[in-house]
Order: structure tokens, then sequence, then C-alpha cells
């Protein structure tokens, strides 16, 4: 069905960006699936969607995730925006409360 993938970067070191990822999603409406946490992969799971999330460094101080939505069903294709959305919501209020 069709795949859509977004990068996001953070001004946090990327070990800090994936734990937050790992604490943050399942409050969000998140199912982790699995981890792999030398790649820095996530992959998730909702009721129609699989994700999968890399995080990755840039440099010291600044990572970028990438999360590649592919839908279960070939409906509602809006539907990886408001996955993206709610992935970059959950991190962002996540960091702010525990690292801003």
């Amino acid at each position: 069905m069709g795949a859509r993938s977004e990068v996001e970067v953070v001004h946090q070191p990327w070990p800090v960006v994936y734990d937050a990822l790992l604490r943050c999603l399942p409050s969000a409406g998140f199912t982790i699936a699995g981890t792999d946490p030398d790649r820095g992969r996530i992959e998730l799971e909702t009721r129609n969607t699989r994700l999968t999330v890399a995080v990755g460094a840039v440099d010291a101080i600044t990572s970028e995730w990438v999360a590649t939505s592919e839908l279960k069903l070939g409906l509602f294709r809006e539907r990886h925006e408001q996955k993206f959305a709610a992935i970059r919501d959950a991190l962002d209020r996540y960091l702010a409360t525990y690292y801003g």
C-alpha cells in the first residue's frame, strides 16, 4: 500500500531522542512492535498503520529521526500526516518536559 516518510531534526543527542521516543510514543497511541537500539530503530503499529522510526546523529548535539509509514489498508492516506504529527508532538512535549 503506499508508504510515506518524513524527516525531522531535533537539537538533542540521538540517545536522548531514541529514549524519549520509546517513552512517549505508547502514550500517544502507538504500540511498540520491536526495537533495535544498536541501529536506533523502533517499529510501531497502530490499528491501521505500520511505522518504522530510525534515529541517528547529525553531530554530537543534533539528531534526526526518519519515520516511514505504511498503511495496512489502502484507505485514508491522510493518516500518514496524522501519524507523523502525533510522533512529532509527543516527542516535542516529552523533550520540553524533561530536557527543556
